[in-house]
């Protein structure tokens, strides 16, 4: 934990700041301050989730799951992405993918030195992201639990993607007139979508993060995860006002041999049915698995944190019996 140091300011605990350097693609070099939570910083023997937000949010997008995560042991790191309250943005990111893999990277390679036994817990736009680091990063990795996944094609606020991309070309220019009316307009146009924005900047932000999402390039991803021991769990709603179902169905397919379950409930609470069912998947050694919640939208991560809490839980009790029978032989 060398030169890491506690963040203050806004009175929360396990937060913690230490600089990343980083280059964009142009090769700028790049220095960021960057926030992120750490529950227990002195490493847990139980194993460790890496949390990364969609777009907006930030690390308490998984505040309902951190307790109950503690709770058994498990070690939570939250990612802050540049630009959406915490890690404060540069004009200079360029907000590609490898971007902020690397910005990842950084702070649980180099910074944390996270040893194995990771899950990567992504939600919205950041499952595109917890996709790779998890297949990126197959020594230490587990899982990647993807909660409302992006899929392999655009979904409804990103359409039409031409408009997307122009609009975010034309905001790179930085011409102020320019960027003065796209930021506000920007804003109110997320707003008919249920897209909170705290300012007309992160508005932009957020259409800048939309624009560069890389929805068909997943399929190498999935490609390299079929291929290895990773276990991949998609949790989706079929009531998500944002990604549409069948953009749900048609991502969680494309991983081989991949088992559906669906969950026809709206009662909040443990859900013992259908997190027996899960446990009994992920006990037999099922890799791929997907859960579809019938009667619920597009904040799985809060809605349903419990019931994900359980997932990981099994994924890394499951990682335990494993290497306990290794070494009994």
């Amino acid at each position: 934990m060398s030169g890491i140091q506690p963040f203050t300011e806004t009175f929360e605990d396990h937060l913690y700041q230490h600089p990343v350097v980083l280059k964009n693609e142009n090769g700028d070099k790049i220095e960021l301050q960057a926030i992120f939570q750490d529950t227990l910083p002195e490493g847990s023997s139980v194993g460790t989730v890496v949390t990364l937000h969609g777009a907006p949010g930030s690390h308490k997008d998984f505040k309902y799951m951190v307790p109950y995560l503690q709770e058994i042991g498990i070690r939570c790191i939250g990612i802050n992405f540049p630009g959406f309250g915490y890690t404060l943005f540069d004009p200079k990111l360029t907000i590609t993918n490898m971007e902020r893999v690397h910005f990842v990277e950084a702070i649980i390679n180099e910074i944390l030195k996270v040893p194995e036994d990771v899950i990567f817990l992504g939600h919205s736009r950041g499952t595109e992201n917890a996709l790779k680091m998890a297949v990126l990063n197959q020594k230490k990795s587990l899982a990647a639990v993807l909660v409302n996944p992006v899929g392999l094609r655009p979904h409804r606020p990103v359409r039409p993607v031409w408009m997307m991309s122009f609009i975010a070309r034309l905001y790179d220019l930085k011409w102020p007139w320019v960027t003065w009316i796209l930021e506000n307009v920007l804003y109110y146009i997320l707003q008919q979508f249920g897209i909170k924005s705290k300012t007309p900047f992160i508005a932009a932000l957020i259409t800048k993060n939309l624009s560069t999402t890389e929805f068909a390039n997943q399929q190498k991803f999935i490609n390299l995860a079929n291929q290895s021991d990773l276990k991949i769990v998609n949790v989706y709603g079929s009531k998500d006002r944002l990604i549409e179902k069948e953009i749900s169905q048609e991502f969680a397919v494309a991983f081989k041999d991949n088992i559906q379950l669906y969950h026809n409930h709206h009662v909040r609470g443990e859900e013992p049915e259908i997190i027996n069912s899960v446990l009994n998947e992920i006990n037999r050694g099922t890799r791929h698995l997907s859960i579809n919640f019938t009667q619920e939208g597009h904040s799985l991560q809060k809605d349903r944190a419990y019931f994900l809490a359980k997932i990981i839980q099994a994924i890394l009790e499951g990682r335990r019996k494993a290497l306990s029978t290794s070494n009994n032989f």
